[in-house]
């Protein structure tokens, strides 16, 4: 290991080893004694899979870590039960919009194909919010993540 100090502040070079460690020890896993005897346990309001998170998100995710983490730190059992929600109809206009894109009409389709490129769309959104959450450093418990 070198001495050297890096001249330039270089978060990405280390900033999801240490996220992966957390997770590999379990550190955002409820603990099943908790040293308090207190609980402390909050179901995430599930973003929608229609795009990537905007501001709202983080503030409000950011606001709900920092009381568990407070509550962990406490020794409370926590949980931040992490989840997405497949927002029905603004999918359904979003995949709309992207088949359109491409010369695809949705009258065109059979309704299971159709649903097939809204379980693709959900993959691929819900994974990006999943990262996106994980990215902030976010203490959740992605064991129990949920989708809606």
């Amino acid at each position: 290991m070198s001495n050297d100090f890096p001249k330039k502040y270089e978060p990405k070079s280390f900033e999801s080893d240490i996220y992966n460690s957390w997770e590999k020890n379990k550190k955002f896993e409820p603990r099943a004694e908790s040293l308090t005897g207190e609980q402390f346990y909050i179901p995430m309001p599930p973003p929608n899979v229609t795009a990537q998170l905007h501001i709202g998100h983080s503030i409000m995710l950011t606001l709900e870590d920092i009381m568990t983490r407070y509550h962990r730190m406490k020794g409370d059992s926590t949980l931040l039960l992490p989840g997405t929600d497949h927002a029905g109809i603004a999918t359904q206009v979003k995949v709309e919009e992207k088949l359109a894109s491409e010369g695809i009409s949705k009258e065109n389709i059979s309704r299971e194909k159709f649903l097939e490129y809204c379980w693709e769309w959900n993959k691929e959104y819900g994974g990006k919010i999943q990262n996106q959450f994980r990215k902030m450093g976010t203490s959740c418990d992605w064991t129990k993540e949920k989708f809606t």
